[in-house]
């Protein structure tokens, strides 16, 4: 690490600041994170303590934990909720918690304008010390249209919560996202949910089931991990990616047994949940046949019948105003391609993952 700079200069093409990269860096005063930027790794700038000015892109999705724990600029911040271009940072809890506390707090609604929960942002916020005698927790959680990643370890440690309902337009649940939650007992999911990572609600031990949309790309490790009480988990899916150990669901009833799970799995005929289930020995439970797909014009904006560089290219001046760019109404639609409503750079970046095989309509 190196100490002695005061002012940083990124390149214009960054993508991803890496694990650590500049923690300790005490003289850093100032950055600005350029744009197309997406992930910055936990405590990237952890303990830089005279950093006073931080710019975020609005690309960034990804903002991992402790990213910029002990730095000035965050630490000076003392709004309930601390956002930053659309991302919360962090929560200053005292209110919340003593709401929680004297049994006045049953529904939580966030403020307008996040797009993006950082990492540990609500870690504790909704913590109650007294779950291990309270088994009836009465708190949900609304989280607002408009957030669409919710990164690692987020929401852990928040054992008050009971209930949380995730918004249409949320894409990605972080690793440990909700980890150690004890008490949630419910969580509403929406079509549009595209992947949840390893732990994401690990040790949820009142939670009794779980239906996960057909949107679902992939399910991380251990991801319903420790669910003392899980029964049911259904997935609408026939193609869900599920990680390839039997901890990704289980139950287990004793100590140091991780991979138990005596509920149901449920999906279509040789699905890949009908697979994992095979393989490990799950009871399944048959939806049938898998619906036959019926939005082959997703991505298709030429309108051509076919999904390839073309609808790339013409999508890309589409998005960069450029006059000379026509794109029929048909085709416009199909460039949502991620049914959100709105066409962006997002779905750009959807038909370009598509051509490369990297994700199916």
């Amino acid at each position: 690490r190196n100490t002695a700079f005061r002012e940083l200069t990124l390149p214009k093409d960054l993508k991803h600041i890496a694990q650590s990269a500049f923690q300790s860096s005490n003289n850093l005063k100032a950055v600005v994170i350029p744009e197309g930027t997406e992930t910055i790794d936990s405590e990237a700038f952890r303990y830089c303590r005279s950093l006073a000015s931080v710019k975020l892109p609005d690309s960034l999705t990804n903002v991992g934990h402790n990213a910029f724990d002990g730095t000035k600029w965050l630490d000076d911040k003392t709004d309930t909720f601390v956002i930053e271009n659309g991302i919360l940072l962090k929560t200053n809890t005292e209110q919340i918690s003593k709401s929680l506390r004297d049994g006045s707090l049953t529904e939580f609604t966030f403020p307008e304008g996040i797009r993006v929960i950082g990492g540990g942002a609500l870690e504790r916020a909704f913590y109650d010390s007294g779950y291990l005698y309270n088994s009836n927790p009465a708190l949900t959680i609304k989280l607002p249209e408009g957030i669409t990643h919710i990164n690692e370890f987020a929401f852990c440690w928040n054992t008050g919560i009971a209930k949380v309902e995730m918004p249409s337009t949320l894409k990605e649940i972080g690793n440990s996202a909700f980890f150690n939650s004890f008490c949630i007992k419910e969580v509403v999911f929406h079509e549009g949910l595209e992947a949840i990572g390893l732990n994401a609600f690990e040790n949820s031990e009142m939670l009794t089931d779980v239906t996960l949309p057909k949107s679902l790309r992939s399910i991380g490790y251990e991801a319903f991990g420790g669910c003392k009480n899980l029964l049911s988990v259904t997935l609408l899916n026939p193609e869900t990616e599920i990680y390839d150990l039997p901890n990704t669901f289980a139950n287990p009833k004793e100590l140091f047994d991780y991979d138990s799970y005596t509920g149901v799995i449920r999906g279509y005929d040789n699905s890949t949940a009908e697979k994992y289930a095979r393989r490990f020995d799950r009871r399944f439970e048959s939806l049938g046949a898998a619906p036959a797909a019926s939005d082959k014009s997703r991505g298709d904006i030429t309108c051509d019948g076919s999904v390839d560089v073309a609808d790339a290219v013409l999508l890309a001046r589409y998005l960069n105003s450029d006059s000379e760019a026509t794109v029929t109404d048909q085709g416009l639609s199909n460039a949502d391609c991620n049914r959100d409503g709105k066409t962006d750079s997002t779905d750009l970046t959807d038909i370009l993952r598509f051509i490369a095989k990297q994700i199916k309509f």
